[in-house]
């Protein structure tokens, strides 16, 4: 009956907050990798997450349930599943960023792959009086990229992309 926020968040455990969060938790018949059982606790929060297009598995054809995620690896699957409920950040994303806006100093530190996600989060919304308006758990630059991502980061992170969606109203 603990959270334990401080604890490392597994890649299981971020599909399946996120898929009972928007209430996508399919029955699971078929494991969506051979390394993740059907009847596991986490396959049906894996099962949505695949669906969503959020996840996938590596060039094996594995998942790596119990794996920690890291703070790009988190970040790049919050940035899809924001674009998933939203079509203005789903518009964003698609269209992507522009180089200079990629080069930008704060972003240095993350992989390329992963920058356009950090991006996403935290340099494309505005605040009502028309500053930038950074959804991450903190600035893109005091994050340690390849770090290992918290559940109370995650969770955090996905309270405030639920809120700012509309998704979750307070």
């Amino acid at each position: 009956g603990c959270f334990y926020p401080e604890e490392h968040m597994t890649r299981a455990e971020l599909c399946a907050m996120i898929a009972q969060a928007v209430g996508e938790v399919p029955a699971v018949t078929e494991a969506p990798f051979p390394d993740v059982p059907a009847d596991a606790w986490y396959a049906p929060g894996v099962a949505a997450a695949v669906k969503m297009g959020l996840v996938a598995g590596d060039e094996a054809g594995l998942f790596h349930p119990m794996d920690t995620v890291d703070h790009e690896q988190m970040i790049a699957v919050m940035a899809r599943f924001v674009s998933w409920l939203n079509i203005g950040f789903y518009e964003l994303s698609v269209g992507g960023a522009a180089d200079e806006a990629l080069a930008d100093e704060a972003l240095a530190g993350y992989s390329d792959w992963a920058r356009e996600s950090v991006w996403l989060l935290s340099k494309t919304q505005r605040n009502p009086l028309g500053g930038e308006l950074n959804l991450l758990f903190a600035p893109p630059d005091e994050i340690e990229a390849a770090g290992p991502a918290l559940r109370g980061e995650a969770a955090a992170l996905l309270c405030t992309l639920l809120s700012y969606t509309g998704v979750l109203c307070g």
